[in-house]
C-alpha cells in the first residue's frame, strides 16, 4: 500500500466547497479518528461553519417514531447555548402595556367575568332602588346575549364544516399532520423555532462581523453533524435516512430544519452490511444509499487518517520530511496488523530528544598542507597497508584530530521512541518488527530520497563501528590511483560513501573549505536535510523496500548494544 501523504484536511475542505454539495457521507472504519477530525477541522473554521453536533446512540432506548423528537430536543439544547440567540436588546414594557394587551385580547372573557359579578350582588334593601334594579337587569341581560353570541358561533362552525369542499378536508387531514409526533411531515412549534433560529443565526452573524478589511462577506453556514451513524439500531438507522431523503424533495431540497449541510459520519462498510442483512443481498443498497450524499462519499481511510494524526500529533517536534517518514512506517505496521489506528491516535507522549554522543573518534594521522585542494592519501608505491603519511585536505581545520557523532543527525532517534509509545512498550515492539524483516514496504517514489537520507548515513556508520572502520566514517577513497615519483601512490579522498541499499551513494556531510570541520561539532550534522532533492534517488526504491525493517532493527541492536535505549527515552 502507498501511504497518500497529501493533507486529509485540505481534501476534506474541497470536498465540502463543492457546488450543491449539502448531504455529505464521511466513512471509516471505527476507531479511525473521525470525530477528532472533524472536531478539528471546524472548531479552526468557525468565522465560516456553525456545527451543532448529535450523536443518536444514546437514542437507542427511545421508540422508533420518537427519534426525530430527540434530535429536535438534542439541537435546540445546543441552540439555546448560541450567543447569536441572546438579545442584548429585549424591550422593556411598563405594567400598563402588559394590561391593555391583556384587555385587548380576552375582552369577552372579562366582560362576561364582570357581569357574573354584579348579576350575583345581593343588593340589600336600603340599596333597593330603581337604578340599582336596572343595572341588575341589564348585566343579566347582557350575560344572556354574550351566551347566545358564543351559541350562534359554535352553530355557524358547524353549518360551515358542512359546506366544506373536499378541498378544505384535504388541507385539514394534511394540517393534522403537522402536529403528529414523529410523522416525517411533522412541523410543529419547536420545528418551526429550530428554522426561525437557525436563520437568525446567519443574520446575526452578518451584523456582529466586521467586514471593514474586506471586500467579500462571508455567509456562515450551518452544519449538523449525525455522529457514530452506523452505531444505532437497524431500525433508527433507516428511520432517519428515509425521513431525510423525504425532506430533501421540499423547499428546494433542504433538510426538515433548514440546515446548509448535513453531514452523516459512520462506515459505510457497517451500514452496506446492515442493509443487506435487513433487506436481504439482492436489494440495490448503493442505489439506495446515494439518496443520502450530494456528491461522492468522502473516505477518511487509513491512508488519510494516518496522514492528518501524525501531521495534528507530531508537528511540533518533527519537521515535516520526518513527519512523512514516521508516517509512512505507521502505514506499513497498520497495513501488517501491527498495530490499530486507535493505538497511533491514542499517543500522547511528547518529549524531545537531546543528542548525544554516540562515538569520538581518531582523524588519521596526516598533515595538511592546503584547505584549498583535495584530500589525498598517500601509500608506498604497490602497498595495500592503508597508512597515511601525508596529505591534502578541504574538510578539517588543521587543528582538529579527532570527530565525533551524534544522535541529533539521524530522525530514525527522534521516531523510535514514538513508535514504541504506540506499540506500548520496546518488547512489543522489538517483537512485532522483527516478524516483518522479510516483508517489502511499499515507499512512494517520491519519499525514496527522505528514506535514504533517514537510513543511509546510521546504517554506514554502524557498519563502521562493527567493523572497527573509524576512517571509512569521515571519507571514502576515489578510484583514481597514481604514482609520484618518489615512489608513493595517490588516492583522492572524497565524502564517506556508502552501497547499503545497490550502488555507492555519498553521504552529503557539509564540510568544504569554506567551512572547515572543528571538533565542536558532529561531522555528520545536517546530513539528512543536506541530501540534494533535485538528484532522481527511485534506483534505490527497490532495496529500500527490502531492507527498511531489517535496517530497523539492526539500528534497535545497535542502541542495545551500545546501551543507548536510555538516552532516547526508552526502558527496555
Amino acid at each position: 500500500m502507498i501511504v497518500n501523504l497529501d493533507n486529509p484536511i485540505s481534501l476534506f475542505e474541497s470536498h465540502l466547497n463543492k457546488p450543491d454539495n449539502k448531504y455529505i457521507l464521511l466513512s471509516a472504519p471505527f476507531g479511525y479518528g473521525k470525530t477528532y477530525f472533524l472536531n478539528d477541522f471546524f472548531t479552526n473554521r468557525k468565522e465560516k461553519y456553525k456545527t451543532f453536533w448529535l450523536s443518536p446512540v444514546k437514542y437507542v432506548v427511545g421508540q422508533n417514531e420518537d427519534i426525530f423528537e430527540y434530535i429536535k430536543t438534542d439541537i435546540a439544547i445546543q441552540l439555546l447555548a448560541c450567543p447569536e440567540l441572546i438579545s442584548e436588546n429585549k424591550p422593556d414594557f411598563s405594567e400598563g402595556s402588559f394590561l391593555y394587551q391583556y384587555i385587548l385580547k380576552n375582552s369577552r372573557e372579562i366582560a362576561t367575568t364582570i357581569l357574573q359579578v354584579i348579576d350575583n350582588i345581593d343588593i340589600p334593601d336600603d340599596f333597593n332602588t330603581p337604578e340599582a334594579l336596572l343595572v341588575k337587569k341589564g348585566s343579566k341581560l347582557l350575560l344572556q346575549g354574550l351566551a347566545s353570541i358564543k351559541s350562534y358561533e359554535a352553530w355557524k362552525k358547524k353549518l360551515n364544516k358542512s359546506f366544506k369542499s373536499n378541498r378544505d378536508d384535504i388541507y385539514d387531514f394534511a394540517s393534522k399532520q403537522d402536529k403528529v409526533t414523529g410523522s416525517i411531515y411533522e412541523e410543529d412549534l419547536i420545528t418551526q423555532s429550530i428554522q426561525l433560529a437557525l436563520e437568525t443565526i446567519k443574520i446575526q452573524h452578518k451584523v456582529n462581523t466586521d467586514y471593514s478589511d474586506t471586500e467579500d462577506i462571508i455567509d456562515i453556514e450551518n452544519v449538523l453533524i449525525i455522529d457514530d451513524f452506523d452505531r444505532l439500531d437497524p431500525e433508527h438507522i433507516f428511520r432517519i435516512l428515509n425521513i431525510l431523503s423525504v425532506h430533501r424533495g421540499s423547499k428546494d431540497g433542504e433538510d426538515k430544519f433548514g440546515f446548509d449541510k448535513l453531514i452523516i459520519v459512520c462506515s459505510i462498510d457497517n451500514i452496506r452490511n446492515i442493509y443487506k442483512h435487513k433487506y436481504g443481498e439482492n436489494v440495490d443498497f448503493n442505489g439506495y444509499m446515494e439518496k443520502f450524499y450530494s456528491s461522492e462519499i468522502f473516505h477518511f481511510n487509513n491512508q488519510s487518517a494516518i496522514s492528518y494524526h501524525c501531521q495534528s500529533l507530531f508537528s511540533e517536534e518533527l519537521n515535516q520530511d520526518t513527519i512523512a517518514l514516521l508516517g509512512i512506517l505507521l502505514s506499513f505496521f497498520v497495513e501488517t496488523n501491527k498495530i490499530s489506528i486507535r493505538s497511533i491516535i491514542k499517543y500522547n507522549k511528547s518529549y524531545k530528544v537531546n543528542a548525544f554522543d554516540l562515538g569520538s573518534f581518531k582523524i588519521p594521522a596526516f598533515s595538511i598542507h592546503d584547505p584549498n585542494a583535495h584530500i589525498y592519501s598517500f601509500f608506498p608505491s604497490g602497498s595495500t597497508n592503508q597508512k597515511f603519511t601525508t596529505g591534502y585536505g578541504k574538510y578539517f581545520n588543521s587543528k582538529v584530530n579527532s570527530f565525533s557523532i551524534k544522535s541529533g543527525d539521524f530522525p530514525l532517534f527522534q521516531i523510535i521512541p514514538i513508535l514504541t509509545t504506540i506499540f506500548g512498550d520496546y518488547k512489543h515492539f522489538r517483537e512485532e518488527i522483527s516478524t516483518l524483516t522479510n516483508r517489502h514496504m511499499s515507499i512512494p517514489i517520491d519519499k525514496t530520497t527522505i528514506f535514504l537520507a533517514a537510513f543511509l548515513p546510521i546504517i554506514h556508520f554502524i557498519s563502521c563501528w562493527n567493523n572497527d572502520k573509524a576512517d571509512d566514517i569521515i571519507f571514502s577513497l576515489g578510484k583514481g590511483r597514481y604514482t609520484l615519483g618518489s615512489g608513493q601512490d595517490v588516492f583522492e579522498m572524497q565524502r564517506p560513501s556508502s552501497n547499503v541499499f545497490g550502488d555507492s551513494v555519498s553521504i552529503p556531510i557539509k564540510w568544504d573549505k569554506d567551512n572547515l570541520y572543528n571538533s565542536s561539532h558532529s561531522y555528520y550534522e545536517s546530513t539528512f536535510e543536506n541530501f540534494p532533492k533535485n538528484v532522481n534517488f527511485s534506483v534505490y526504491n527497490s532495496h529500500l523496500s527490502k531492507k527498511t525493517i531489517s535496517s530497523l532493527v539492526t539500528i534497535l541492536e545497535f542502541l542495545e548494544k551500545k546501551s543507548l535505549l536510555d538516552k532516547i527515552g526508552i526502558t527496555n
